[in-house]
């Protein structure tokens, strides 16, 4: 997985990631209730100016997203004469409840199954629909949703489908589940294993060493992990949006 690196400015962390938008400090505190109130209120009463008691704001403060916006998603993968390929992808929802769980007929010849990690055989793909309608089948079912899962970069890609960033919530990249080190003066944030979130984050045994992978397993651990920083996280989302807006308009006023 890709390093990122953020350098603390004014308070926010700044990314060479598209990943970590949104991430405001490097604390990895499980009170969310208070960092979700800290670092990012900081950055916008710096911005908006100081607000006074006896005002009341014309608009309403944005609610915690519906739980049923909520669908995790694993791929596992094939490799063949291209390259991996996707073979198999899971989505499950905010209870666990799988929404989709289907083999995907590789377009390329196979070489490898990687069985010991993707559990896939060769029948298991012989009777799969084919790319474009698995695609399809997950286009419809994330449309307008937040995806959650671990590594969703490469998920998506072997899917050859975009999703929104403010509609993302990839476990790999959310910087406090990251690895920090120390690179010439910087900080350079690393992706951890999801195995090792789940034990540490989760008191979670998964991906067992000499069993195949589970994608409904490490969907739902993805979506857990989401779970414990949810408000954190998606006040930070909610700042990042409004921060980008701001910057627009004093770029653009006319446009507005």
């Amino acid at each position: 997985m890709h390093s990122v690196t953020m350098r603390q400015h004014d308070g926010v962390m700044k990314s060479n990631n598209k990943h970590a938008i949104g991430l405001i400090d490097d604390r990895t505190s499980s009170d969310e209730s208070s960092d979700a109130s800290s670092s990012c209120e900081l950055v916008e009463s710096r911005n908006d100016g100081p607000v006074k008691a006896s005002f009341v704001h014309t608009y309403r403060k944005p609610c915690m997203p519906s739980r049923t916006s909520y669908v995790a998603m694993d791929c596992e993968m094939v490799s063949t004469t291209c390259g991996l390929e996707v073979a198999r992808v899971v989505l499950v929802d905010w209870k666990g409840r799988t929404v989709l769980d289907t083999f995907v007929k590789p377009t390329y010849p196979v070489t490898d199954y990687l069985t010991f990690i993707s559990g896939i055989v060769e029948a298991d793909l012989k009777e799969a629909p084919g790319f474009a309608d698995v695609r399809n089948d997950v286009r419809n079912a994330i449309y307008g949703k937040i995806l959650v899962g671990h590594g969703l970069e490469n998920d998506l890609a072997a899917l050859q489908l975009q999703h929104p960033w403010w509609l993302t919530r990839d476990t790999a990249y959310y910087q406090p589940f990251m690895q920090r080190r120390e690179c010439n003066g910087e900080a350079i944030y690393v992706p951890r294993r999801l195995k090792d979130l789940c034990k540490e984050k989760l008191n979670k045994d998964i991906q067992h060493v000499g069993k195949a992978h589970c994608p409904a397993e490490d969907a739902q651990s993805a979506l857990d992990l989401y779970k414990t920083h949810r408000p954190r996280w998606e006040r930070c989302v909610t700042v990042t949006i409004r921060n980008q807006r701001r910057f627009a308009r004093q770029q653009d006023p006319y446009s507005y």
